[in-house]
């Protein structure tokens, strides 16, 4: 998100998810709802659950947080973070 936020400065941009499984769309939406600051402001995070045919929208949460403009490295850092802990 921050990616598309950084090479669109000032854009208005939905960003939209898709996937089939209920429980990560599930995970996606709390942590996001929590902290919405992880979305960059101006942007909008739609959550898309798809089965065969059918799309369906399960939330959409806008963003209140600044534009890391350096978020290759904060990914490194999350990375670090997330397999420290396993």
């Amino acid at each position: 998100m921050h990616k598309v936020a950084n090479e669109n400065p000032g854009e208005r941009i939905i960003f939209d998810f898709y996937d089939d499984q209920e429980n990560i769309l599930r995970a996606l939406q709390s942590f996001f709802e929590i902290h919405n600051e992880s979305i960059p402001i101006g942007m909008t995070l739609r959550l898309n659950q798809y089965a065969l045919q059918n799309l369906t929208l399960k939330t959409m949460i806008d963003g209140s947080g600044m534009i890391d403009r350096n978020y290759r490295n904060t990914i490194r850092e999350m990375a670090k973070l997330v397999f420290s802990e396993h």
